[in-house]
Protein backbone atom coordinates (compact mmCIF):
# COMPACT_ATOMS: atom_id res chain seq x y z
CA UNK A 1 0.00 0.00 0.00
CA UNK A 2 1.15 3.40 -0.76
CA UNK A 3 1.98 5.81 2.13
CA UNK A 4 0.56 9.53 2.27
CA UNK A 5 3.12 11.55 2.01
CA UNK A 6 3.68 12.78 5.64
CA UNK A 7 3.99 9.68 6.97
CA UNK A 8 6.98 8.67 4.98
CA UNK A 9 8.72 11.28 5.75
CA UNK A 10 7.76 10.72 9.65
CA UNK A 11 9.01 7.30 8.86
CA UNK A 12 12.65 8.12 7.84
CA UNK A 13 12.61 10.37 10.51
CA UNK A 14 12.31 7.47 12.76
CA UNK A 15 15.68 6.54 12.03
CA UNK A 16 17.93 3.43 11.03
CA UNK A 17 17.42 1.41 14.25
CA UNK A 18 14.49 0.17 13.26
CA UNK A 19 15.91 -2.09 10.25
CA UNK A 20 18.91 -3.16 11.41
CA UNK A 21 17.78 -7.25 11.06
CA UNK A 22 17.95 -6.45 6.92
CA UNK A 23 21.90 -6.24 7.11
CA UNK A 24 22.43 -9.62 9.20
CA UNK A 25 24.35 -10.70 6.20
CA UNK A 26 27.48 -8.80 7.39
CA UNK A 27 26.50 -8.57 11.19
CA UNK A 28 25.54 -11.77 11.67
CA UNK A 29 23.82 -12.82 15.06
CA UNK A 30 24.90 -9.66 17.28
CA UNK A 31 22.18 -6.77 17.66
CA UNK A 32 23.20 -3.55 15.99
CA UNK A 33 22.78 -1.49 19.01
CA UNK A 34 25.27 -4.05 20.91
CA UNK A 35 27.88 -3.41 17.85
CA UNK A 36 28.15 -0.33 17.56
CA UNK A 37 29.06 0.22 21.12
CA UNK A 38 31.59 -2.16 21.71
CA UNK A 39 33.10 -2.99 18.04
CA UNK A 40 32.84 0.20 15.63
CA UNK A 41 35.16 2.01 15.12
CA UNK A 42 37.04 0.63 18.27
CA UNK A 43 37.99 -3.03 17.53
CA UNK A 44 37.61 -6.81 15.65
CA UNK A 45 34.93 -8.72 15.44
CA UNK A 46 34.26 -12.34 14.18
CA UNK A 47 31.56 -14.78 13.91
CA UNK A 48 32.19 -18.22 12.98
CA UNK A 49 29.59 -19.56 10.19
CA UNK A 50 26.81 -17.34 10.72
CA UNK A 51 26.68 -15.47 7.20
CA UNK A 52 25.09 -17.47 3.79
CA UNK A 53 26.26 -14.32 1.18
CA UNK A 54 27.82 -17.40 -0.68
CA UNK A 55 24.24 -18.49 -1.60
CA UNK A 56 24.48 -15.23 -3.88
CA UNK A 57 28.17 -14.96 -4.80
CA UNK A 58 29.95 -17.76 -5.88
CA UNK A 59 33.04 -18.78 -8.44
CA UNK A 60 30.31 -18.84 -11.21
CA UNK A 61 29.35 -15.30 -10.30
CA UNK A 62 32.79 -14.10 -10.25
CA UNK A 63 33.65 -15.89 -13.82
CA UNK A 64 30.50 -14.11 -15.14
CA UNK A 65 31.56 -11.04 -13.82
CA UNK A 66 34.68 -10.96 -15.92
CA UNK A 67 32.98 -12.38 -19.10
CA UNK A 68 30.15 -9.59 -18.87
CA UNK A 69 32.94 -6.61 -18.54
CA UNK A 70 35.09 -8.10 -21.17
CA UNK A 71 36.70 -4.86 -23.01
CA UNK A 72 36.62 -3.12 -19.78
CA UNK A 73 37.90 -5.09 -17.22
CA UNK A 74 41.15 -2.90 -17.64
CA UNK A 75 38.38 -0.61 -15.43
CA UNK A 76 36.66 -3.37 -13.02
CA UNK A 77 39.41 -6.00 -12.19
CA UNK A 78 42.74 -5.31 -9.88
CA UNK A 79 45.78 -7.46 -10.15
CA UNK A 80 48.37 -8.27 -7.36
CA UNK A 81 50.84 -10.86 -8.40
CA UNK A 82 53.71 -11.40 -5.46
CA UNK A 83 52.28 -7.78 -3.58
CA UNK A 84 52.84 -6.03 -6.70
CA UNK A 85 49.77 -4.22 -8.88
CA UNK A 86 49.67 -4.87 -12.15
CA UNK A 87 46.86 -3.59 -14.96
CA UNK A 88 44.64 -5.39 -16.91
CA UNK A 89 45.66 -4.33 -20.34
CA UNK A 90 43.36 -2.36 -22.02
CA UNK A 91 43.84 -3.73 -25.46
CA UNK A 92 45.75 -7.53 -25.95
CA UNK A 93 44.57 -8.42 -29.59
CA UNK A 94 42.61 -10.70 -31.28
CA UNK A 95 44.04 -14.12 -30.23
CA UNK A 96 43.47 -13.35 -26.36
CA UNK A 97 40.56 -12.05 -24.29
CA UNK A 98 41.27 -9.68 -21.34
CA UNK A 99 39.21 -12.56 -19.13
CA UNK A 100 41.79 -15.57 -20.31
CA UNK A 101 44.55 -12.99 -19.85
CA UNK A 102 43.38 -12.42 -15.72
CA UNK A 103 42.64 -16.17 -15.53
CA UNK A 104 46.06 -16.92 -16.40
CA UNK A 105 47.40 -14.90 -14.10
CA UNK A 106 45.27 -16.09 -11.27
CA UNK A 107 46.72 -19.47 -12.50
CA UNK A 108 50.24 -18.28 -12.02
CA UNK A 109 49.58 -17.16 -8.37
CA UNK A 110 47.89 -13.70 -8.56
CA UNK A 111 44.65 -12.67 -6.45
CA UNK A 112 42.18 -10.59 -8.38
CA UNK A 113 39.52 -7.89 -6.72
CA UNK A 114 36.60 -6.84 -8.67
CA UNK A 115 35.09 -3.31 -8.48
CA UNK A 116 32.26 -1.86 -8.71
CA UNK A 117 29.90 -4.39 -7.86
CA UNK A 118 27.66 -2.23 -5.68
CA UNK A 119 26.80 -0.35 -8.53
CA UNK A 120 26.92 -3.69 -10.99
CA UNK A 121 25.25 -7.00 -9.14
CA UNK A 122 22.15 -6.92 -7.97
CA UNK A 123 23.08 -8.38 -5.41
CA UNK A 124 25.42 -6.08 -4.09
CA UNK A 125 23.55 -3.14 -5.39
CA UNK A 126 20.41 -4.41 -2.44
CA UNK A 127 22.85 -4.88 -0.08
CA UNK A 128 24.76 -1.91 -0.11
CA UNK A 129 22.31 0.47 -0.20
CA UNK A 130 20.81 -1.39 2.87
CA UNK A 131 24.15 -1.08 4.58
CA UNK A 132 24.65 2.63 3.73
CA UNK A 133 20.70 3.03 5.45
CA UNK A 134 21.99 2.19 8.61
CA UNK A 135 25.36 3.38 8.56
CA UNK A 136 25.47 6.45 6.16
CA UNK A 137 28.59 7.51 3.63
CA UNK A 138 29.73 5.46 0.85
CA UNK A 139 29.23 1.64 0.99
CA UNK A 140 31.21 -0.82 -2.06
CA UNK A 141 31.78 -4.86 -2.24
CA UNK A 142 34.89 -6.05 -3.54
CA UNK A 143 35.44 -9.91 -3.98
CA UNK A 144 38.98 -10.99 -3.40
CA UNK A 145 39.54 -14.57 -5.47
CA UNK A 146 43.59 -15.94 -4.30
CA UNK A 147 44.41 -19.73 -5.50
CA UNK A 148 45.69 -22.31 -2.96
CA UNK A 149 48.85 -21.45 -1.15
CA UNK A 150 48.92 -17.83 -1.83
CA UNK A 151 48.83 -14.67 -0.49
CA UNK A 152 46.73 -12.19 -1.33
CA UNK A 153 48.01 -8.41 -0.82
CA UNK A 154 51.00 -7.15 1.26
CA UNK A 155 50.19 -6.24 4.90
CA UNK A 156 48.50 -3.43 4.63
CA UNK A 157 45.18 -1.02 6.64
CA UNK A 158 42.37 0.12 5.06
CA UNK A 159 40.74 3.52 4.95
CA UNK A 160 37.70 2.07 5.04
CA UNK A 161 35.70 0.14 7.91
CA UNK A 162 35.52 -3.14 6.69
CA UNK A 163 33.27 -6.60 7.09
CA UNK A 164 35.45 -9.40 5.61
CA UNK A 165 32.68 -12.24 4.78
CA UNK A 166 34.58 -15.79 3.40
CA UNK A 167 32.06 -17.50 0.59
CA UNK A 168 34.73 -20.55 -0.56
CA UNK A 169 37.58 -21.95 1.00
CA UNK A 170 39.56 -20.96 4.07
CA UNK A 171 42.14 -17.91 4.18
CA UNK A 172 45.07 -17.81 7.18
CA UNK A 173 44.81 -14.06 8.72
CA UNK A 174 47.35 -12.01 10.46
CA UNK A 175 45.77 -8.96 11.99
CA UNK A 176 48.12 -6.18 14.28
CA UNK A 177 47.34 -3.64 16.39
CA UNK A 178 45.30 -0.63 14.73
CA UNK A 179 47.92 1.70 13.65
CA UNK A 180 46.05 4.76 13.11
CA UNK A 181 42.68 5.60 13.97
CA UNK A 182 39.99 7.02 11.60
CA UNK A 183 42.71 7.54 8.42
CA UNK A 184 42.19 9.08 5.37
CA UNK A 185 43.38 7.92 2.25
CA UNK A 186 46.54 10.18 2.07
CA UNK A 187 47.83 8.67 5.47
CA UNK A 188 48.33 5.71 3.74
CA UNK A 189 51.61 4.59 3.90
CA UNK A 190 54.07 0.93 2.65
CA UNK A 191 53.98 -1.44 5.92
CA UNK A 192 56.07 -4.55 6.29
CA UNK A 193 56.05 -7.60 8.38
CA UNK A 194 59.72 -7.09 9.95
CA UNK A 195 58.91 -3.38 10.85
CA UNK A 196 55.41 -4.04 12.55
CA UNK A 197 55.57 -5.88 16.27
CA UNK A 198 54.09 -8.85 16.09
CA UNK A 199 50.46 -9.52 15.50
CA UNK A 200 48.17 -9.29 18.03
CA UNK A 201 46.29 -12.74 16.34
CA UNK A 202 46.33 -15.02 13.54
CA UNK A 203 42.41 -16.18 12.48
CA UNK A 204 41.72 -18.84 10.06
CA UNK A 205 38.35 -17.97 8.02
CA UNK A 206 36.04 -20.53 6.75
CA UNK A 207 33.04 -20.33 4.19
CA UNK A 208 30.28 -18.49 6.59
CA UNK A 209 32.59 -16.00 9.06
CA UNK A 210 32.40 -12.60 9.21
CA UNK A 211 35.32 -10.90 10.11
CA UNK A 212 34.79 -6.84 11.25
CA UNK A 213 37.92 -4.93 10.88
CA UNK A 214 38.06 -0.94 12.17
CA UNK A 215 39.80 1.50 9.79
CA UNK A 216 43.83 1.57 10.08
CA UNK A 217 44.57 -1.98 11.12
CA UNK A 218 46.93 -3.82 9.53
CA UNK A 219 46.40 -7.05 8.10
CA UNK A 220 47.18 -9.51 5.77
CA UNK A 221 45.99 -13.17 4.60
CA UNK A 222 46.77 -16.45 2.66
CA UNK A 223 44.56 -18.63 0.79
CA UNK A 224 44.86 -22.52 2.44
CA UNK A 225 44.67 -25.34 0.70
CA UNK A 226 42.07 -24.56 -1.46
CA UNK A 227 40.86 -21.50 -3.48
CA UNK A 228 40.03 -18.53 -1.33
CA UNK A 229 37.18 -15.88 -2.64
CA UNK A 230 35.91 -13.63 -0.04
CA UNK A 231 34.07 -10.25 -0.25
CA UNK A 232 34.85 -7.02 1.57
CA UNK A 233 32.02 -4.55 2.73
CA UNK A 234 34.04 -1.62 2.87
CA UNK A 235 32.23 1.60 4.44
CA UNK A 236 33.31 5.23 4.27
CA UNK A 237 31.08 7.62 6.93
CA UNK A 238 31.54 11.01 6.42
CA UNK A 239 34.40 12.61 8.54
CA UNK A 240 33.83 16.26 10.61
CA UNK A 241 36.48 17.64 8.11
CA UNK A 242 33.99 16.70 5.33
CA UNK A 243 31.09 18.23 6.72
CA UNK A 244 32.80 21.48 7.48
CA UNK A 245 34.37 22.18 4.67
CA UNK A 246 30.90 21.09 2.44
CA UNK A 247 29.26 23.68 4.52
CA UNK A 248 31.74 26.26 3.95
CA UNK A 249 31.63 26.02 0.02
CA UNK A 250 27.68 26.15 0.03
CA UNK A 251 27.87 29.41 2.00
CA UNK A 252 30.36 30.82 -0.53
CA UNK A 253 27.42 30.50 -2.55
CA UNK A 254 25.60 32.66 -0.83
CA UNK A 255 28.36 35.22 0.89
CA UNK A 256 30.40 36.93 -2.13
CA UNK A 257 33.43 37.86 0.35
CA UNK A 258 33.87 33.65 1.15
CA UNK A 259 34.73 33.65 -2.78
CA UNK A 260 37.05 36.26 -2.66
CA UNK A 261 40.32 36.02 -4.97
CA UNK A 262 44.01 35.68 -3.03
CA UNK A 263 46.38 36.81 -4.69
CA UNK A 264 50.05 37.46 -3.40
CA UNK A 265 49.61 41.19 -2.80
CA UNK A 266 45.86 40.60 -1.34
CA UNK A 267 45.82 42.36 2.37
CA UNK A 268 46.38 40.29 4.73
CA UNK A 269 43.84 42.62 6.81
CA UNK A 270 41.24 41.81 4.91
CA UNK A 271 41.73 38.44 4.34
CA UNK A 272 41.93 37.85 8.62
CA UNK A 273 38.88 40.06 8.58
CA UNK A 274 37.05 38.05 6.55
CA UNK A 275 38.29 33.95 7.64
CA UNK A 276 37.19 35.42 11.30
CA UNK A 277 33.73 36.41 10.14
CA UNK A 278 33.62 32.94 8.36
CA UNK A 279 34.97 31.11 11.59
CA UNK A 280 32.16 33.03 14.18
CA UNK A 281 29.27 32.36 11.18
CA UNK A 282 30.72 28.25 11.60
CA UNK A 283 30.38 29.06 15.25
CA UNK A 284 26.71 29.99 15.68
CA UNK A 285 25.35 27.34 13.17
CA UNK A 286 24.47 24.13 14.73
CA UNK A 287 26.59 20.79 13.40
CA UNK A 288 23.35 19.19 13.14
CA UNK A 289 22.22 21.87 10.17
CA UNK A 290 25.42 21.23 8.96
CA UNK A 291 24.96 17.53 8.72
CA UNK A 292 21.60 17.64 7.56
CA UNK A 293 22.84 19.75 4.25
CA UNK A 294 25.82 18.10 3.61
CA UNK A 295 23.75 14.48 3.90
CA UNK A 296 21.51 16.10 1.63
CA UNK A 297 23.50 17.49 -0.99
CA UNK A 298 25.02 13.64 -0.91
CA UNK A 299 21.89 11.81 -1.12
CA UNK A 300 20.83 14.20 -4.19
CA UNK A 301 24.17 13.29 -6.21
CA UNK A 302 24.27 9.41 -4.69
CA UNK A 303 23.92 7.03 -8.09
CA UNK A 304 20.17 6.64 -8.92
CA UNK A 305 20.25 2.13 -9.22
CA UNK A 306 16.39 1.66 -9.49
CA UNK A 307 15.86 -1.03 -11.89
CA UNK A 308 12.68 0.90 -12.35
CA UNK A 309 14.40 4.35 -13.23
CA UNK A 310 12.90 4.59 -16.99
CA UNK A 311 8.74 3.70 -16.34
CA UNK A 312 9.44 5.49 -13.02
CA UNK A 313 10.27 8.78 -15.63
CA UNK A 314 7.38 8.57 -17.32
CA UNK A 315 4.70 8.47 -14.54
CA UNK A 316 6.30 11.53 -12.89
CA UNK A 317 4.61 13.85 -14.90
CA UNK A 318 1.35 13.04 -12.79
CA UNK A 319 2.98 13.99 -9.25
CA UNK A 320 1.26 16.48 -7.64
CA UNK A 321 0.74 17.62 -3.86
CA UNK A 322 -1.78 14.92 -3.58
CA UNK A 323 0.50 12.15 -4.33
CA UNK A 324 0.56 9.06 -2.12
CA UNK A 325 4.16 7.88 -2.73
CA UNK A 326 6.32 4.14 -1.93
CA UNK A 327 9.75 3.85 -1.44
CA UNK A 328 11.43 0.35 -1.08
CA UNK A 329 13.77 0.18 2.89
CA UNK A 330 17.37 0.55 1.56
CA UNK A 331 16.48 3.54 -1.35
CA UNK A 332 17.87 6.47 -0.57
CA UNK A 333 15.34 9.63 0.82
CA UNK A 334 15.55 12.28 2.53
CA UNK A 335 13.61 14.96 3.94
CA UNK A 336 12.99 18.06 5.41
CA UNK A 337 10.14 19.82 7.16
CA UNK A 338 10.21 23.95 6.27
CA UNK A 339 8.26 26.88 6.18
CA UNK A 340 4.60 24.77 6.67
CA UNK A 341 6.09 22.44 3.86
CA UNK A 342 7.59 18.97 3.34
CA UNK A 343 10.39 18.43 1.13
CA UNK A 344 11.53 15.39 0.01
CA UNK A 345 14.86 14.66 -1.49
CA UNK A 346 15.30 11.31 -3.15
CA UNK A 347 18.34 9.97 -4.47
CA UNK A 348 19.71 10.63 -7.73
CA UNK A 349 18.18 13.05 -9.89
CA UNK A 350 15.29 12.40 -12.51
CA UNK A 351 14.62 15.39 -14.97
CA UNK A 352 11.65 16.40 -16.60
CA UNK A 353 9.68 19.28 -18.33
CA UNK A 354 7.70 20.42 -15.39
CA UNK A 355 8.23 20.56 -11.58
CA UNK A 356 7.64 16.97 -10.15
CA UNK A 357 5.59 18.78 -6.92
CA UNK A 358 3.39 21.25 -8.05
CA UNK A 359 1.91 21.57 -3.97
CA UNK A 360 4.75 20.30 -1.76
Amino acid sequence: EALPLAFLCLNFDMGPYQEVSVIKEILGEIEFSDFAKTYLGKKCFLQRGVSKMGEHFNLDDFDQYLLQHEGSLQDKVRVNYKGSPMSVPAHIGMHESQRNWTLEKFRQGATLKLEELETRNPYFISLCSRVRTVFGGHVYAKPFLTGPGHKGLNVHFDTSEVFVIQLKGKKLWKIWERLIEDPVPVMQMPLSEETLNPPLMEIELAEGDILYLPSGTPHSAVAEDETSLHVGIGIDPPKIADVLAAYIKMLAEKNDTLRTNIFPHSASQLLEKITTQAINDLHETPFSEMFERYTTASNATAANLSKKMLSTTTKAQSINGRSKIQIPYGHSLMSRRENGTIKVFPGGTLATGNSLVLNP
